[in-house]
């Protein structure tokens, strides 16, 4: 559940953007209902409600962001790899060039 104050308006829309982007249920069906006479909730249970969508939020992102960031390392760890398994493959072919003119002369 999401919570919100109507912060003096008389009126809130039924959406994300009036409970500061917190969506406990993303893609489902919501029903919202109005307190006005403040007997379910008081201001610091809507201030926790409000604070916990949105530390779930910002772990979900960053979940996110990390897993892209491993997958990133991934790649560079493999191209570096590639590059690394090259550059001793060309010192290694140079090196027996290296060692054949100096036996021809």
């Amino acid at each position: 559940m999401a919570i919100s104050g109507t912060h003096g308006k008389r009126t809130l829309q039924c959406e994300g953007s009036s409970f500061d982007g917190a969506d406990p249920a993303p893609d489902a069906d919501k029903a919202c209902f109005c307190d006005q006479k403040k007997q379910f909730f008081d201001k610091s249970f809507v201030s926790a409600t409000k604070t916990f969508w949105k530390s779930s939020q910002l772990e979900s992102q960053s979940e996110g962001e990390l897993k892209r960031t491993a997958e990133h390392s991934g790649e560079v760890l493999k191209v570096t790899k590639e590059k690394e398994s090259s550059a001793k493959e060309s010192t290694t072919a140079a090196g027996v060039e290296n060692d054949k003119a100096i036996a021809d002369i």
